[in-house]
């Protein structure tokens, strides 16, 4: 079975709905310099990503599975 884009823009979704408002929160309580900003959060993107892509995999390919798909366009 194919979960084409559907992982991929699942992790997108859930890693950027962690990380805008950390982002945010930081900048406006913490202000720290740009390059601690870069530093932490494209390391903390990259992890949260390798950790939600394959649990966002299997998760689609649940879904399909339990809905009798076979993931091509021909069902």
């Amino acid at each position: 079975m194919r979960t084409d884009d559907a992982a991929p823009w699942l992790t997108m979704v859930i890693v950027g709905h962690i990380i805008v408002p950390l982002v945010l929160l930081s900048e406006k309580f913490i202000s720290p310099p740009t390059w601690v900003q870069m530093s932490v959060w494209i390391t903390a993107a990259l992890i949260l990503t390798f950790l939600c892509l394959p649990r966002a995999k299997g998760a689609i390919l649940g879904i399909m599975w339990a809905k009798n798909l076979r993931g091509d366009e021909t069902q």
